[in-house]
Parts: structure tokens; sequence; C-alpha cells
């Protein structure tokens, strides 16, 4: 992006970027591969700047919101493409950062009241059956 684009931003997508960087200082940002799908989703955020602006006013989300769930949609297709799994179903030590990066950033949304327990569980039931089935 050039250097006007990234000036003239808009509130919602710094907000979300903002988001993004208190994520980082959080113990999540400690996980292996948080940087890397931080850096896909800042990429994101940057080039569908409407779909940001769209969930933080339209569907009234916080901005912590769409950041979380970003990382967790993020994880969850790298975990259903089969690309970090060693055998079907056994992921690789990549896997298994992205799947715990995928339950922090979950609990965190459960933390946060934004999504409730039975939610989490079933969004947790269905990675596992995406993992089973790949590779």
């Amino acid at each position: 992006m050039s250097l006007f684009g990234s000036l003239f931003r808009s509130k919602e997508v710094r907000d979300v970027s903002f988001a993004f960087r208190c994520i980082g200082e959080e113990p999540i940002g400690e996980n292996l591969c948080f940087g890397e799908i931080a850096r896909q989703a800042q990429s994101l955020i940057r080039s569908n700047p409407d779909a940001v602006k769209r969930q933080v006013i339209v569907e009234n989300l916080p901005p912590m919101q769409v950041a979380l769930s970003l990382i967790m949609n993020l994880c969850g297709r790298d975990l259903g493409s089969g690309e970090f799994h060693i055998y079907r179903g056994k992921l690789s030590m990549r896997g298994m950062a992205r799947k715990a990066l995928f339950n922090e950033a979950q609990k965190m949304m459960v933390e946060r009241g934004f999504i409730n327990q039975d939610d989490a569980d079933f969004g947790v039931s269905q990675l596992h059956e995406e993992i089973a089935q790949a590779g």
C-alpha cells in the first residue's frame, strides 16, 4: 500500500489494526505462528477496508472481536487445508501452533463475552473434524 493509503485508512481499519497490536502484547502473542497469522490478517484488513467497516459499523462488532475472529478463521483455514499435517489427522509442529493459537483466540472471545461457551465448544468440534479429514 502506498504511503498516502496508509495515512488515510479509515478509523475502523486503524482500530482493528490496533486491536492486533494489543493482542500481540497478550500471552497469545508468544505463540510461534502469531506473527505470521497477524501479518496475513493485517494484509487482509488493508486489502478489504469495506468489509472491516461493515463489520464494525453495520454489524456493530468491536474491533477486538473482528481481530480475534480473523485469527480464528485464518487458523481454521490453514488447519483444514492439510498443509500443516504430517499424516491424516496428525498435525505438524506448525499445525499444533496454529491449533493452540485458535484455542487461545477462542478463549479470549469467550472471556470477553463475544461468544458463549456452547458456540466455542461447537467451533472446537468442527475444527477437530476438519483436522481429522485433512492431511
